[in-house]
């Protein structure tokens, strides 16, 4: 469900200077009483919108490892900012300048004055730039708005673009959500499709990109912490069209 309301410049400016000095730079609770069931698509989106997929055959034996296709949907990203020791989710000047401007475009901070209500999972991504950095990124899945395009962001270090159709292989994860344990399962997953090539048909895919899904709060209970890491398919063209 997508709630939209016009906000005054008056309030848009409260809601600025309200959502800057109180901003913390951890992902929301999730209340899973707090709405009814819609779209079904994942066990943790009964209460909100999530990327829509489809489960998809594999042939090898492994209850721990998911074949997805994802649809075409938009996305709200950051800029690329650099790794603070090599971490993605670690705090830094630059991380949480480009949580804040996602956070504050769904509630209102954009050119139309929208609110829109918040998604999961927050995407968090790492690739390696031309010398060798790893720089980081971070994605929220934006709701069909149709027949209204979405607004563009307020702040210059947030724009949108549409991510394409694509498969992934998926492992899902309860427990830490940690930087050191996104890595460690993704080269697991790297290496187990290695070893299962054969199986593979002609799905490749950058061994050095690497992407997870965060389904709940950094400050929630060890148990009930999620994570996903996928390993997607190279395309020939990019993933996102931007």
């Amino acid at each position: 469900m997508v709630t939209l309301c016009l906000l005054s410049p008056l309030l848009l400016l409260l809601t600025t200077s309200q959502l800057v000095g109180s901003f913390n730079p951890k992902i929301d609770i999730l209340d899973l009483t707090s709405r009814k069931q819609q779209n079904f698509v994942h066990p943790y989106c009964r209460t909100t919108m999530c990327p829509v997929y489809k489960e998809l055959p594999t042939n090898f034996t492994s209850r721990n490892i998911k074949l997805r296709q994802y649809e075409q949907a938009n996305w709200v990203a950051t800029k690329i900012f650099p790794a603070v020791n090599g971490s993605c989710v670690d705090r830094s000047e630059a991380m949480e300048k480009s949580y804040r401007s996602i956070l504050t475009y769904f509630k209102g901070l954009n050119k139309k004055g929208l609110t829109i209500e918040r998604t999961l999972p927050v995407r968090v991504e790492a690739r390696n730039d031309t010398t060798g950095r790893n720089m980081c990124f971070i994605r929220f899945y934006l709701p069909d708005l149709s027949p209204m395009q979405h607004p563009a962001p307020l702040f210059r270090n947030a724009y949108i673009g549409t991510g394409q159709r694509i498969s992934c292989y998926v492992i899902p994860r309860r427990g830490p959500i940690t930087w050191d344990r996104v890595l460690k399962l993704h080269a697991n997953l790297v290496d187990f499709l290695k070893a299962h090539a054969g199986n593979l048909g002609d799905f490749e895919f950058r061994e050095t990109e690497v992407i997870t899904d965060i389904f709940s709060g950094f400050s929630v209970p060890v148990a009930l912490k999620y994570l996903e890491v996928l390993v997607c398919q190279s395309n020939k063209s990019p993933l996102y069209d931007w």
